[in-house]
């Protein structure tokens, strides 16, 4: 499993440096300069609002009394979005 997680990991790598250099090194450094450490800080806190949110009603949606809690639900959004954004 180890070595699957290391191997798939340098794939993604691979992937996303592929993706920064084909759309251009200095327009994506250009773009995080513009934005800085506040901006990029922003929307990542920003983010976490509507994912939330939209955990809540997953949450409301899951029957039964043993259902997981709001946090849960939020980290598996979190997860499900990254996975997304990925592919």
């Amino acid at each position: 499993m180890f070595r699957w997680t290391l191997l798939l990991g340098f794939i993604g790598l691979a992937a996303a440096t592929a993706v920064i250099a084909w759309t251009g090194f200095n327009e994506v450094v250009q773009a995080l300069a513009h934005a800085g450490w506040r901006g990029i800080f922003a929307v990542s806190a920003y983010h976490i609002i509507p994912l939330a949110v939209s955990s809540f009603g997953w949450q409301i949606l899951v029957p039964g009394k043993k259902r997981p809690g709001l946090a849960e639900f939020t980290y598996f959004m979190w997860i499900r979005a990254a996975i997304n954004d990925f592919l």
